[in-house]
């Protein structure tokens, strides 16, 4: 019996164990921002500005040496503090409506935040130690 493999078939071979080698490492300071949460959409989506009033999570997932700091701002807005397990919740700002969230572990950390219609919420993100923010975005709560 004569053995046939195609040839995109052993393509698919090489990219697959290529893909698992240990000369490709993974970015071990990659944060991921997924679409939802544990309790809904994510604040951190970078695409979506236009949300829905109620209640949204603030999801990350961050290799083993990423960290990540988020300051939330705005008039509009809350958070249920005993669902930020794993970051460590600044004071409120009163003058700026604020709060910094920083990371204090790593894999996925997620909190609840409440958003109210008629206003907008400020969100800047600082990666990796950055001074500056990675990028802003401001929320649009309808």
């Amino acid at each position: 019996m004569k053995l046939q493999v195609s040839f995109p078939v052993i393509l698919g071979v090489i990219f697959i164990f290529q893909s698992c080698s240990k000369d490709d490492p993974v970015n071990p300071k990659l944060i991921v921002y997924p679409d939802q949460g544990n309790y809904g959409i994510n604040l951190l989506d970078t695409v979506l500005l236009n949300y829905d009033f109620g209640v949204v999570s603030l999801s990350a997932v961050l290799n083993e040496e990423a960290s990540l700091r988020v300051r939330v701002s705005g008039e509009r807005w809350s958070m249920e503090s005993n669902t930020f397990n794993q970051w460590n919740v600044g004071s409120y700002n009163e003058t700026d409506g604020s709060r910094i969230f920083t990371s204090i572990h790593t894999g996925t950390l997620d909190g609840k935040i409440g958003l109210y219609p008629g206003k907008t919420v400020e969100v800047s993100v600082y990666e990796n130690g950055n001074e500056w923010a990675s990028w802003t975005k401001t929320v649009n709560v309808e």
